[in-house]
């Protein structure tokens, strides 16, 4: 037995390097990993679980990416070495303690983010210092989602006169009765990196600067614009050719522009014969305003790309759509239209074949602001007789009627509208709600103003000469039911004495 003042510590340390090698190799493999493939790794995660790859600031760290970083020390240094391989960003609120928490964190990319739920409730004064002090280094800024009230607006505004290189989401919200307005000074004119933009009550006697230099803007979003000042289409359409990448455009006016406005001394569309130029990128195309702005920006652009158009006009006593009748030629082969009348709007939609192209969706909707039903089926009528070339080989019409309507419309305004559904081979007539319409509703009609259709000139041969199928649906009472399918009687009577005419096959409710 060896004497214990012969014991050699250092014999211990070949035994502690062999185990430690044996240790890594067996326990540890991912350590042997180079960094390429952990930050392939974690981008697989990323993809996996988006909603906890987000701002570690705004919800306690363990529910994000900060989970990887605990795991080791190596971890954390590859994901704080690679903030924009891996879209790492520092979530600002107005409620954080915005300058402790930015000179202690990385200098990542920074999300502000100031969504009110009460917008009419001030900031603080410490709430306010937060704002202004995340928003003082541009060159950090990715993305400002920033919904508030004047004054405050105002001085988030004016902090934001210089140019923000990697700015790249950008959302400004107000209340609309407030006129707040863009300095042409905004974002130092320019924002080359900006991908999406959407203002929401905002006042633009023009269209900002920065706008033309937006080369990389995919989604232009302009809600809420007061009708005190409208930009010119001219202005817009310039803006729109600027754009190349520019996919989607929403554009929404609360109200026409009175007389006054200088928007009116210059003729919308241009006297003389022009060639549309093509925006060749923009696939959504969303209006909601006066049908002459529409029909000026159409008749000086073209999207070729179009596949979801979705356009709600103000009401008005006469219609002229050419340029739009045109937008929806282009659009494809319609396979069903829809028209709805919902007791506040009038909507016309459709769905389109792209020429045989059945990954590519087409969708139409036009939507009219008008509350009375006889007005309804008016401002119907003017539409579909100026989109009849499109219209007329729809083989499936469907109306909806929402509520009790309280007016009975002219019936040749029905004769009028189904003239343009020459093809139309089945039509279905839905009502819904429309018994609780009437029990709670002061209205002395005897039926629903819809069935008026009946009374129209549907036993002329020019009528609906495809038509063959009716099928009613929803809450209505059997007299009315009984009255529709005797009022198309005659119909079918008629047909039947037609040479060469596809006979009624079916009456169902």
């Amino acid at each position: 037995m060896p004497d214990i003042g012969d014991f050699n510590p250092d014999h211990r340390q070949p035994i502690q390097s062999e185990h430690r090698a044996r240790w890594a190799s067996t326990t540890a493999p991912i350590d042997r990993l180079p960094e390429s493939v952990l930050l392939e790794v974690f981008q697989v995660w990323k993809d996996i679980e988006p909603n906890l790859w987000l701002q570690p600031s705004i919800k306690p760290p363990q529910y994000y990416w900060s989970i990887l970083t605990r795991v080791c020390r190596r971890w954390r240094n590859i994901i704080h070495s690679s903030p924009l391989s891996l879209g790492l960003q520092l979530g600002c609120t107005q409620k954080m303690p915005v300058k402790l928490v930015l000179d202690r964190s990385p200098p990542w990319p920074l999300t502000i983010t100031i969504l009110l739920a009460d917008i009419t409730v001030p900031l603080s004064s410490g709430e306010e210092s937060n704002v202004l002090y995340a928003l003082r280094d541009p060159g950090r800024v990715r993305e400002a989602h920033l919904v508030m009230m004047r004054p405050f607006l105002d001085k988030v505004v004016l902090a934001m006169t210089e140019s923000y290189p990697i700015l790249k989401f950008l959302l400004l919200s107000t209340d609309p009765k407030q006129g707040a307005t863009l300095p042409d000074s905004f974002l130092g004119k320019s924002a080359q990196e900006l991908r999406h933009l959407r203002t929401d009550g905002f006042t633009f006697p023009r269209l900002p600067p920065f706008l033309s230099s937006g080369s990389n803007l995919t989604s232009l979003c302009l809600q809420g614009i007061p009708g005190v000042v409208y930009f010119t289409p001219v202005q817009l359409v310039s803006h729109i050719l600027a754009l190349p990448l520019l996919q989607t455009l929403i554009l929404r006016f609360l109200t026409i522009p009175p007389r006054s406005n200088r928007l009116w001394s210059v003729p919308f569309i241009p006297n003389t014969a022009i060639v549309p130029v093509d925006a060749p990128s923009l696939e959504l195309l969303s209006y909601e305003g006066s049908s002459a702005y529409l029909e000026a920006v159409l008749s000086r652009v073209a999207f070729p790309s179009l596949t979801n158009f979705n356009t709600c006009f103000f009401n008005q006593l006469t219609w002229s759509i050419p340029w739009l009748s045109r937008l929806r030629s282009r659009l494809g082969q319609p396979r069903s239209s829809r028209i709805i009348f919902d007791g506040r709007t009038i909507s016309i939609s459709a769905n389109f074949d792209d020429g045989g192209n059945a990954t590519r969706a087409v969708f139409f909707v036009l939507k009219i602001i008008c509350l009375s039903f006889d007005w309804q089926v008016h401002a119907a009528a003017q539409i579909c007789e100026q989109l009849r070339l499109t219209l007329t080989h729809i083989r499936h019409l469907h109306f909806s009627f929402i509520g009790a309507g309280t007016s009975y419309p002219d019936p040749t305004l029905w004769t009028r509208l189904l003239g343009a559904f020459q093809e139309a081979e089945v039509i279905v007539m839905e009502f819904r709600d429309t018994a609780a319409a009437r029990q709670g509703s002061v209205s002395s009609l005897s039926f629903h103003p819809a069935l008026g259709i009946v009374d129209s000139h549907l036993a002329e041969a020019d009528v609906l000469p495809s038509f063959g199928k009716l099928i009613l649906r929803g809450d209505l009472s059997n007299e009315e039911q009984t009255r529709v399918l005797e009022g198309f009687g005659p119909f079918a009577t008629a047909r039947e004495n037609v040479p060469d005419m596809p006979k009624s096959r079916a009456f169902s409710a």
